[in-house]
């Protein structure tokens, strides 16, 4: 539990820095260091980290972690997720459905797939009846030496890609 007289942005640092220990175990697993935390009245209820598994493309850090944070409820505070990175589209949906996600913190901005920047008057009603705060940039160096660490390891042609977005970004600074 973060110390009460701590200010927003330490907590923020405190909690992120929880989500870079996640992404650490992804990246030593060889996937893309994604983690996410999830924490509600300054305690951590859920975390979750990229994963090898049956459905890659649908378990995403933050959605395994909301999985596990609302899995015998959705009763409860408001909370708060940190990601290392920018939750994509479908993540980003889930956490509107939810309409349990009063603050979104990230690290690493995604060109490539991030859903946080979506022009709102695109969006139907539906989307726009829950607008959680977003915060982006929290201890971004941090989370940025671990994607270096993934683009510059991995085999893998599709993150290889020198045209890929996140790369781009990841590895220019």
């Amino acid at each position: 539990m973060v110390n009460k007289q701590m200010n927003q942005d330490d907590s923020d640092k405190f909690y992120m820095d929880k989500a870079i220990v996640q992404a650490k175990l992804a990246l030593d697993e060889g996937l893309l260091p994604v983690g996410a935390v999830i924490v509600a009245d300054g305690k951590i209820i859920a975390q979750s980290r990229k994963k090898k598994g049956v459905h890659t493309y649908l378990d995403h850090a933050e959605t395994m972690a909301m999985r596990t944070a609302f899995e015998n409820s959705t009763d409860g505070p408001m909370v708060t997720i940190y990601s290392t990175l920018e939750p994509c589209l479908m993540c980003f949906s889930t956490i509107l459905n939810s309409r349990k996600v009063e603050r979104i913190v990230y690290a690493v901005s995604d060109p490539y797939g991030g859903g946080t920047s979506l022009p709102r008057e695109v969006l139907t009603p539906r989307y726009l009846e829950w607008w959680p705060i977003i915060i982006g940039k929290v201890q971004e160096k941090k989370a940025l030496s671990l994607f270096r660490k993934f683009f510059t390891a991995t085999q893998d042609p599709y993150w290889q890609n020198p045209e890929n977005e996140l790369r781009k970004i990841c590895m220019k600074q």
